[in-house]
């Protein structure tokens, strides 16, 4: 779970960055606030900082799979544009089909869990269903 927060390798697709920033709200709002005043003001900062590095990780891998850099969140530099560009850009626009310069489609579910080969002519059946047995051990 916190690999999904603080790592900046890899793509994320929309829903996930979506839910990613949903959970790291309600995180924030559940976790940090109601403690605050037993906590005091000095946990404010470290509860703000996680949440803010985990929505910078998310937003740096959500470029990623539109094809971007890291580079690309200077944009929120720019007085209002900015910030309502990259929100378009990470929360509307679709990734990048494929494969890409960070990693493979995270659409795309790598997992076949089904093949299907054609039964060998030169093999027979007795053989050839003791090696799928063996195949599903």
């Amino acid at each position: 779970m916190l690999s999904f927060f603080f790592s900046l390798s890899g793509r994320l697709n929309r829903r996930g960055y979506v839910g990613g920033l949903v959970l790291l709200l309600s995180v924030l709002a559940f976790a940090g606030m109601p403690f605050l005043d037993t906590l005091g003001q000095f946990m404010r900062l470290p509860i703000a900082a996680l949440v803010v590095t985990g929505a910078l990780t998310t937003s740096v891998r959500r470029l990623h799979d539109r094809g971007r850099s890291a580079w690309g969140l200077l944009v929120l530099a720019l007085p209002l544009l900015g910030p309502l560009f990259l929100a378009f850009e990470l929360l509307f626009r679709q990734g990048t089909p494929g494969e890409n310069q960070y990693g493979a489609d995270p659409r795309v579910d790598p997992t076949d869990y089904l093949e299907v080969r054609p039964y060998p002519e030169d093999k027979d059946a007795a053989t050839h269903v003791d090696e799928v047995t063996r195949l599903w051990r």
